[in-house]
């Protein structure tokens, strides 16, 4: 493994997660991020991640809704609908699954939060930027714009959904 390799960006994950969401959101959001931190693992180490993860993220997001005491405005749901079917089916192409599940994931709890759809279009940028990057930095990149050698995704999807979190 290569000293650019997502390792790092893991690893700033990893710090980051309980304490911003114990600090931010209560026990709730920690719970979310600490599985998605086990779903940085699983992907960094196997390139796959169980569909029990994205299940617990939706139920965790949906009890922050049902918690809340705000339901969030029906054109955050609407954009939700439309963020999931994008994801599901042009996105997923681009990248894994997975991926695209977690994105989703995220989405969801960023309209739970009342953060909005604007939060999920920023965490994919910071997502897609960290990742070039990175990888940049590690010359994993050829003359196409394509990874030499793929990587875990899911933990700079991870770190966007931090930055976007910090920026609330």
């Amino acid at each position: 493994m290569s000293r650019y390799d997502t390792g790092s960006v893991y690893l700033l994950a990893a710090v980051s997660l309980a304490v911003l969401g114990a600090l931010r959101s209560g026990p709730l959001l920690a719970i979310f991020l600490l599985i998605l931190l086990y779903a940085c693992y699983t992907d960094e180490k196997e390139f796959c991640v169980y569909d029990c993860v994205w299940w617990a993220e939706i139920i965790l997001a949906t009890v922050v809704i049902m918690t809340k005491g705000k339901v969030p405005d029906i054109r955050m749901y609407f954009g939700i609908v439309i963020v999931i079917l994008l994801q599901e089916t042009v996105m997923s192409r681009a990248y894994g699954r997975a991926d695209s599940h977690a994105f989703c994931a995220c989405a969801f709890m960023q309209v739970a939060l009342g953060m909005g759809i604007t939060a999920h279009i920023v965490q994919m940028c910071i997502s897609l930027m960290l990742l070039i990057a990175v990888q940049s930095r590690g010359k994993n990149i050829d003359r196409c714009g394509k990874l030499k050698k793929p990587v875990a995704f899911i933990p700079y999807i991870t770190a966007g959904f931090v930055a976007t979190m910090l920026m609330r």
